[in-house]
């Protein structure tokens, strides 16, 4: 049979079942458009994902963090450890210290964490105002969005090149006992803040 015939032959069934032509296509059409649909609103969740809330880093980092009550605790020797192990490509230490901070004559009690710049790249946290920590500028502090309205700041950028300075209260060891008992430091030194994250 030639092609033409075919194409004949072909053209004569449309028109001749019009209706069951017409179902046949919008079926197709309906899923075809489903399956465009549903990969459209994958790749544009993962975008969001990605751009607006956290970073791809992110999702391939592991917290490690320090036990309750145990023999283990997280110390150069373990973060040794820890870089050894296959599959770890890089670590960024933090430790959390209750301390007091000032500005100008305002001054509050905060939780302040200590971390090398690339935590925070690790961590997925994006700044909303400033700049991120750098090597070059080993004074720098972000702080949240929090914090600025605990200083009666409504504008959080406003804080952002302010100095701040840190009393820290660390945990003393006394006998076997290391609770509710404190050594201050009081540093002198004022600290520059340079981006806000919001918290």
């Amino acid at each position: 049979m030639r092609f033409g015939d075919l194409f004949k032959l072909s053209t004569r069934m449309f028109k001749a079942r019009t209706s069951r032509t017409l179902l046949t296509i919008l079926g197709m059409s309906i899923g075809i458009g489903a399956i465009l649909f549903l990969v459209s609103f994958g790749y544009g969740l993962q975008k969001t994902l990605l751009e607006k809330i956290t970073t791809s880093e992110s999702l391939l980092t592991l917290d490690v963090t320090e036990t309750k009550s145990g023999p283990i605790s997280l110390n150069g020797e373990m973060l040794d450890k820890i870089k050894k192990l296959d599959g770890v490509s890089e670590i960024s230490p933090a430790f959390q210290l209750n301390s007091q901070g000032r500005i100008g004559d305002i001054s509050a009690d905060l939780v302040t964490i200590g971390i090398q710049p690339s935590f925070l790249r690790l961590g997925g946290i994006k700044l909303s105002a400033g700049e991120a920590l750098t090597d070059a500028n080993p004074d720098g502090v972000i702080i949240t969005s929090a914090i600025a309205q605990v200083f009666g700041k409504k504008d959080t950028s406003e804080m952002i090149g302010e100095d701040i300075s840190f009393v820290f209260f660390m945990h003393k060891k006394v006998g076997s006992y290391s609770q509710n008992y404190f050594d201050k430091i009081d540093l002198v030194k004022k600290f520059k803040i340079t981006g806000i994250i919001n918290g």
